[in-house]
């Protein structure tokens, strides 16, 4: 069971392709009878997932990004359109020691009232792509006022490099290059101890 999950969710191999590869190997095994397994896998581990959402709850930031997932439709013969959202904390870039995690959660809609519905309790900052349907976990009428929105850098730098490719626009090109200059500082301090960063920063 562990392999047919590993190979369908995390190599890519859809059912119906493993039991082809098992029936070139002389073995029968019914597509629906690695679904049911999948199902009961997926009811025993829930606690786990769970558990593993709340402890990504604690970080004092969190990541966060949704794709697109394409499923299933019964009885249409086809795909629909559903969501893969993903929640991350990893401070090692920070110099701490905490353990990398992430917790996914299945929609079937991009609304921010899943966003809003899977944070529900966190307090922290919230590291995202930009999407606006975030900004509803900002929003103080929501019960959310404990989480402070943070954009990327990388998505944010992409517009300003489009037009310094171009040759377009001259602040595009010096913010480009200031933001260079960031990511060099950055990526000298990654990983060292938050107060011996802050003790470089002072001397300087």
């Amino acid at each position: 069971m562990a392999q047919i999950a590993v190979a369908k969710y995390a190599d890519g191999l859809p059912l119906y392709r493993q039991e082809a590869i098992y029936a070139r190997d002389k073995v029968e095994l019914d597509r629906q009878l690695m679904a049911q397994w999948m199902g009961k896998l997926g009811f025993e581990l829930e606690i786990l997932a769970d558990y593993i959402f709340s402890e990504v709850k604690k970080a004092e930031r969190v990541f966060a990004d949704e794709t697109t997932l394409p499923t299933l439709a019964p009885g249409s013969g086809s795909t629909k359109t559903a969501y893969l959202w993903a929640y991350a904390r990893d401070d090692r870039t920070f110099g701490r020691d905490g353990p990398p995690m992430v917790a996914y959660r299945f929609e079937d809609s991009r609304s921010g009232e899943c966003a809003v519905r899977h944070l529900n309790g966190y307090r922290g900052i919230l590291q995202v792509d930009g999407y606006a349907a975030y900004n509803k976990l900002a929003r103080s009428d929501r019960g959310n006022d404990g989480i402070t929105l943070a954009g990327c850098w990388s998505h944010c730098r992409r517009k300003f490099y489009e037009l310094h490719v171009a040759g377009s626009s001259e602040v595009a090109t010096a913010t480009v290059e200031r933001m260079a200059k960031l990511w060099q500082v950055e990526k000298t301090v990654r990983k060292r101890q938050a107060e011996a960063v802050r003790r470089r920063g002072s001397m300087a």
